[in-house]
């Protein structure tokens, strides 16, 4: 057990009170005055101010640093391996049960949908310090997103391919419906799902955008923007795999009569690793 001093600065004034100098003083064992020893560090020149900033500085980092160590903090794991096999078999896991729901959604619809397919695989890092505190050091979650093709009326059909992202019926309309209501152009609906109430999000499916078979670049650039965020704009990129979809090229491939591509992504949470 044992107690320890900060170091402090003073400034060495003159007899007409203007400062000449500072004072660096740090505890010292055994120190004859007031327990510190002390060093005069002349600052009158613009060198000694930029050497005493200097130090000051070094002493504040110290400070923070040791204030720091006394926080209840964790570190991440060091051993965490985003290829390990724990993970991959959890990974092929994930893959398996959301390609079923994307196809359980396509059976309930009836809507056969493109071949191409999107995927972002990526672990994120938590934080459990004095600014947040999250369950797990880290949490990896797979997205899988499907486009399927709706013909006119395309609004009729866009609440068919909603009432099909679960099972089940909603009487009184699924959120896509409340979003159809409010919305004269599907590429205006924000994100919505098969739930029968406001609010609710249901692990299940969703549809995150629409876009016109014959957009301009410009809109699919805009469309782009409904797809789950690529790796590059993730917490840690080389925790993170991805398969982008070229929406150019599915508007291309579009069958005959489709006018608008639904997105459709299914995520899961398929992985955590505890502190």
């Amino acid at each position: 057990m044992h107690s320890c001093t900060l170091a402090h600065l003073s400034l060495v004034t003159s007899d007409r009170g203007r400062a000449v100098g500072a004072a660096i003083c740090a505890p010292t064992r055994g120190a004859l005055v007031r327990g510190k020893a002390c060093h005069s560090v002349p600052v009158g020149t613009r060198p000694a101010r930029l050497a005493f900033a200097g130090v000051a500085l070094v002493v504040l980092l110290v400070l923070i640093a040791s204030v720091y160590s006394y926080i209840p903090h964790r570190e991440l794991p060091d051993d965490f391996d985003f290829y390990g096999e724990e993970i991959t078999e959890a990974r092929r896991a994930a893959v398996r049960e959301l390609g079923a729901q994307l196809e359980a959604v396509a059976g309930r619809a009836q809507i056969e949908p493109l071949g191409l397919r999107g995927r972002i695989d990526s672990c994120a890092p938590g934080q459990d310090n004095f600014t947040r505190r999250d369950q797990y050091a880290y949490t990896c979650t797979l997205e899988l997103v499907r486009l399927f093709p709706v013909r006119e009326p395309a609004r009729s059909e866009a609440s068919r391919l909603g009432e099909a992202l679960i099972e089940g019926d909603c009487p009184k309309g699924t959120t896509t419906d409340f979003a159809l209501a409010e919305h004269r152009q599907l590429e205006d609906l924000p994100e919505t799902g098969g739930d029968c109430t406001r609010g609710s999000q249901l692990v299940a499916p969703r549809i995150a955008g629409w876009f016109r078979v014959d957009s301009t670049p410009d809109e699919l650039r805009s469309a782009a923007t409904e797809l789950p965020s690529p790796c590059s704009l993730r917490a840690d990129e080389k925790l993170c795999e991805e398969a982008p979809l070229d929406l150019a090229a599915a508007a291309r491939g579009a069958p005959r009569g489709a006018v608008y591509l639904a997105v459709v992504v299914a995520r899961t949470t398929y992985h955590t690793v505890r502190w």
